[in-house]
């Protein structure tokens, strides 16, 4: 008793500070040592922070239900049957060796009837082959007389399946053929046996009407007696007062039209067809040729030669079947055999 006593006298003895007086002494510390005030102070700062985050989410996960997390269901595994490793197991699953064999014969026997097959084929097909040939009868021939004043009357009107009937005015089925013609360059001749066969009309016209067509053309006169496609044109001869005088062609009222005039072969005095068909071929996209003296001339295989295509005008078979020959032997092709009626020769 008298221990405790004495604590609590000493207690009652000694002074009471207030709080102030703490906070002063705190304040003095602090001042004396700034560095763990510091660190103290962070401390705190921390806890506060960590303190007002942990209330947040708190209040969050009471706004929003929990979400039952789903597993991913896991694959059913595939229980495969465990293979019997066993000598007698594998002789069992093996087959026989005789059964292989037989069906080695049997692929043996499929491939040596599909050959045999073929062959039954080609044999069939060749067999059909000569008795189709065999069944074409070919008719037989039977003589038959013929009037000779019936043929000579065929002849006069021209009455051929080669020949093709028309007159100077019909033109368009000329140009209808020439345009046809692929290639540049295009060289074609006009054949025939007389000025009444091939009226210069023809000619010029079919020229006209290529013209017409977007075509540049260059017509080639050799009716050396009239100079026909000259006088057609209203195109003079050059007298120039030289003695020296050169061939050259001669531009008409058609812009893409360009003749050649008979006159230019008298001033040169021979014809050289060939080299001016040639180069005239590079500059135009087609070069006429008209030849109203073909079958006469003394130059008919070389003005032959000079062209690609041919027309022949004639009036009778046996002048059409000249000029065809004619042109066959130079390696002119013949894309027309026409007849004219008589007309007077211009």
């Amino acid at each position: 008793m008298s221990y405790v006593l004495q604590v609590l006298l000493s207690a009652q003895t000694k002074p009471s500070y207030s709080w102030q007086h703490y906070f002063r002494e705190f304040l003095v510390f602090v001042r004396a040592n700034l560095l763990v005030a510091a660190i103290i102070s962070g401390v705190v700062f921390v806890l506060f922070v960590w303190l007002a985050v942990r209330w947040l989410r708190s209040d969050e996960d009471e706004a929003e239900p929990k979400r039952e997390k789903t597993k991913p269901k896991k694959k059913e595994k595939k229980i495969k049957p465990k293979k019997d490793k066993t000598r007698r197991a594998r002789d069992k699953a093996r087959p026989a060796k005789s059964e292989i064999k037989a069906e080695k014969d049997k692929i043996k026997q499929s491939r040596l009837e599909a050959k045999a097959a073929k062959k039954e084929k080609k044999k069939q097909t060749k067999l059909e082959v000569r008795a189709a040939k065999k069944d074409k009868i070919k008719p037989a021939k039977v003589k038959v007389k013929k009037d000779k004043s019936k043929k000579k009357s065929k002849e006069k009107r021209g009455e051929k399946a080669d020949i093709e009937q028309m007159t100077e005015a019909d033109y368009e089925l000329i140009t209808e053929r020439i345009l046809k013609l692929k290639g540049k360059g295009t060289s074609v001749l006009f054949a025939a046996a007389g000025i009444k066969c091939l009226p210069v009309t023809i000619p010029v016209n079919a020229a006209i009407q290529l013209v017409s067509n977007k075509k540049r053309c260059l017509l080639i006169d050799l009716d050396l007696k009239r100079d026909s496609v000259a006088k057609a044109f209203g195109i003079r001869r050059d007298e120039p007062e030289t003695a020296e005088v050169r061939p050259r062609s001669r531009n008409t009222e058609f812009k893409d039209m360009v003749v050649w005039p008979a006159h230019n072969f008298a001033i040169t005095k021979h014809m050289n067809i060939k080299v001016l068909v040639e180069a005239a071929s590079e500059k135009f996209d087609l070069v006429l040729i008209n030849a109203p003296y073909l079958d006469g001339s003394p130059d008919r295989s070389q003005i032959a030669l000079a062209a690609e295509y041919g027309f022949i005008f004639t009036q009778t078979v046996t002048q059409a079947t000249r000029l065809a020959e004619l042109l066959k032997s130079s390696g002119c092709k013949l894309i027309g055999n026409i007849q004219i009626s008589d007309t007077k020769p211009q």
